[in-house]
């Protein structure tokens, strides 16, 4: 219609574990201390770019933050375990044909 501006639908801040500067999602905090009114100061840095800043956040921000951190160490977590258990099962595999070859000896161990 005429006259009527049309504006993109606002979006969401990126979260506090986004880097401004180069996008990076591994962003860490330095320091967090509680204030007034459910409020946070934190200390971030970004491993990536070097970026830090210190700011209040709302405590709403901060949950999500907290939430996305445990997350991001679930998924850590799980990824050590199954690159564990590879490396366990090549080990494995690798020790099986040594036997099998006579490589191993007792002066092995």
């Amino acid at each position: 219609m005429w006259g009527m501006e049309r504006h993109a639908p606002e979006q969401d801040p990126p979260g506090l574990w986004i880097c401004p500067e180069c996008g990076s999602s591994f962003v860490q905090h330095l320091e967090a201390e509680p204030i007034e009114g459910r409020r946070w100061r934190l200390v971030l840095r970004c491993p990536d770019c070097e970026w830090h800043a210190e700011n209040v956040h709302d405590h709403e921000d901060v949950l999500r933050y907290d939430r996305e951190l445990e997350a991001g160490e679930i998924l850590l977590a799980r990824s050590l375990h199954l690159l564990e258990s590879e490396n366990m099962a090549e080990w494995a595999e690798s020790f099986r044909i040594a036997l099998r070859a006579d490589l191993v000896v007792p002066a092995d161990f």
